[in-house]
């Protein structure tokens, strides 16, 4: 194992070609001082609002950028698990990418009903810390009495998953409303207006996630059964992909600025300081609660199947856990984590190549535990607007595992997950500065979670398939092809 002194020397040199994480940390404690110093001024509305503009236009930027990214993020991201598995030995392929795909998709499930079930249990939300600023939606007309039943909650996220427009899906969704409407009637020869309710879809504004996301899917299963003349279309998907990334880099160089501007503004604005604090506090172990607890279903899973230490395991991979969490990088920690897991963990070399490469660019189980505690975090800040019943938390629950692997391989996921999150669920995207006052820390938890949940996937599906352990030394090629992947990756902007 690389002495210590080797692995600072490489985070200090990937903090050095990518900043930006560390100039969002020194932007939020920059926004927290300057928040307290307006606030002591007792500041005017405008003023807050004035402060608050750079931050409106980050988002605004983001929010741009949101329909293009997670249709070519999805439609690239199946594309390349479609393609990895074709080869000579095309049925070991498919047998490993398949038991990938179900430990991927089994997790990822199981960290946002983790993260909704904390946030039910401890309910970090209160309606009175809500700041000023955050506006939520509101229903379509005065007229309006009732959001409809659970079913029809129901309902409208199956009505939505299949758009019947495509492009209007870019810009509104259904949603069913119940209205009342004066209704005249002859009684004994009077007229008597009598109120009725009648219910009725109208659209909502906002892109249509699940719907775009669904016809993503679809392109991209279609794209693959067209080997010979889907080749052109595939590689303008990619290229748009990486196109998209990269507009999506240049732009993140305005976030620190953007996030200085949202944490200045909220806090300057907030009535009851105090219990906003314990508010934000709650919040934040909530996350790590959840976040432990999903490294405790890794745990569970690699001692039921492999049948070994998992504590060992994780040890022996800690040469990648620093470097993830100095980093906050899955990219970044990618080569180091691929050489723990063979060199030290003795993980078959074939399973570690194709699911630790893949598990960069479509898994990061740590954004749903994190996406899924702060849509109902701030959902919970008003409860007039938001019913929390059992059809709007399934919706939360297919959006985040939609924008989870859509989204995972761009450049500070959080933050972009948090925009598709929020749009499709009619949240303030205010709320997304607040939020990132604590995200320097969490983040770097959730990069160490997604590394070791990529690991000990490699060593499970490894034993599922019944392959031998690796016994040889970590080879120079892999070494080469390492280089190259993470070459690619940094070329494509790609961070989590």
């Amino acid at each position: 194992m690389p002495p210590v002194g080797e692995t600072w020397q490489r985070m200090k040199r990937v903090m050095k070609e990518d900043p930006i994480p560390c100039l969002i940390f020194g932007a939020v404690i920059m926004g927290i001082f300057v928040g307290f110093f307006i606030r002591s001024t007792q500041p005017t509305p405008y003023t807050v609002y004035m402060l608050g503009f750079p931050g409106e236009l980050m988002i605004r930027s983001l929010e741009g950028l949101v329909l293009p990214l997670i249709v070519f993020s999805v439609m690239s991201a199946i594309i390349s698990c479609l393609q990895s598995s074709s080869g000579s030995d095309q049925n070991k392929a498919l047998g490993i990418g398949w038991k990938a795909m179900v430990y991927y998709t089994f997790t990822t499930c199981v960290s946002i009903t983790i993260g909704v079930t904390l946030t039910l249990i401890i309910h970090p939300g209160d309606p009175n810390a809500k700041p000023p600023s955050f506006k939520f939606e509101e229903p379509a007309g005065e007229d309006v009495i009732d959001s409809g039943s659970s079913l029809d909650v129901l309902l409208d996220v199956m009505r939505n998953l299949i758009p019947n427009n495509i492009l209007g899906a870019t810009m509104w969704q259904d949603k069913t409303q119940y209205k009342q409407e004066n209704v005249s009637q002859l009684v004994n020869n009077e007229t008597v207006y009598v109120t009725e309710s009648s219910r009725g879809l109208y659209r909502m504004q906002g892109a249509n996630i699940l719907g775009l996301i669904f016809y993503a899917i679809l392109v991209a299963l279609a794209l693959d059964r067209m080997p010979e003349n889907g080749q052109v279309l595939v590689n303008i998907v990619f290229g748009l992909n990486d196109l998209i990334m990269n507009i999506l880099y240049l732009f993140m160089w305005f976030v620190p600025l953007g996030v200085c501007s949202l944490v200045a503004s909220t806090i300057s604005e907030v009535v009851d300081i105090t219990k906003t604090a314990q508010m934000m506090g709650s919040y934040t172990i909530t996350v790590l609660i959840g976040l432990a607890l999903q490294f405790q279903t890794y745990i569970i899973l690699y001692l039921l199947i492999c049948r070994r230490n998992p504590l060992k395991f994780f040890a022996r991979q800690a040469r990648a856990n620093m470097i993830s969490f100095g980093t906050s990088s899955t990219a970044a920690a990618l080569p180091a984590n691929m050489q723990c897991a063979i060199e030290n963990n003795k993980v078959n070399k074939q399973v570690v190549k194709f699911m630790l490469p893949i598990g960069a660019a479509i898994n990061c189980d740590g954004i749903p535990v994190y996406e899924a505690v702060a849509t109902m975090f701030v959902a919970q800040m008003n409860p007039d607007s938001i019913v929390l019943n059992a059809p709007t938390i399934m919706n939360i629950v297919l959006t985040v595992l939609a924008a989870s692997i859509g989204a995972a391989n761009v450049t500070n996921t959080g933050l972009v997950t948090m925009v598709i999150v929020f749009k499709s669920i009619g949240l303030p995207l205010e709320a997304i500065g607040w939020l990132f006052t604590f995200d320097w820390l969490l983040d770097r938890c959730r990069t160490v979670l997604t590394m070791s949940g990529d690991a000990f996937g490699a060593a499970i599906v490894s034993k599922l398939c019944g392959l031998p352990d690796e016994v040889e030394e970590f080879d120079e090629d892999i070494v080469v092809s390492l280089k190259d992947l993470r070459a690619e990756l940094n070329g494509s902007a790609i961070r989590v």
